[in-house]
């Protein structure tokens, strides 16, 4: 349930705790977002610093993060550089808070260490429930791929209403991060 290494959540609770949000999203009607943070030209201090250094960097994340955000949001762990957000009532017009608010202080963390590792991050706010845990996390992935080709350090966040066509799409504009 935990990652042994920054003790975020793993990817199997959050899997879990997602599940268990959409239900409660469909039985009640709740909105809630996903975001899936992924870091930019982190093999570059794993090369050249060495993967202690690399590992700090990741611990870090969780700290700056969890900081920042609600009790009842949960970070995790879920791959390499990877990480997630399940944000449980939270809609588009205060997405920007909760995340933004996490983004800027993950940045910060990261200028006082002077890596050269910036945020790439993809948010979706579902009004209406995914059918899966793998769709959600697919939409909030494909946003996050979506900031990388734009040239990383961004955030890109859409919002899912049915078959609203612009999931996966850029609905808001890139924003820019901290460089």
């Amino acid at each position: 349930m935990i990652d042994p290494l920054t003790g975020a959540a793993n990817l199997r609770h959050f899997e879990e705790a997602l599940h268990c949000e959409i239900e409660r999203s469909g039985r009640h009607s709740r909105i809630f977002s996903v975001a899936y943070l992924d870091l930019d030209n982190f093999k570059v201090v794993n090369d050249t610093q060495g993967h202690p250094e690399g590992n700090r960097i990741l611990k870090l994340i969780v700290e700056a993060a969890s900081k920042r955000l609600r009790k009842t949001d949960l970070i995790a762990r879920i791959g390499g550089d990877e990480f997630a957000l399940l944000l449980p009532e939270t809609d588009t017009p205060t997405v920007e808070t909760p995340i933004g608010d996490v983004i800027s202080g993950i940045m910060q963390r990261l200028q006082q260490g002077s890596w050269p590792v910036t945020l790439s991050c993809g948010v979706v706010t579902f009004r209406t429930p995914p059918g899966s845990t793998a769709e959600a996390m697919k939409a909030a992935d494909e946003l996050m791929y979506e900031a990388k080709r734009s040239g990383k350090n961004a955030i890109r966040e859409a919002t899912f209403d049915g078959d609203d066509p612009t999931l996966g799409q850029n609905v808001d504009s890139n924003r820019g991060l901290p460089d």
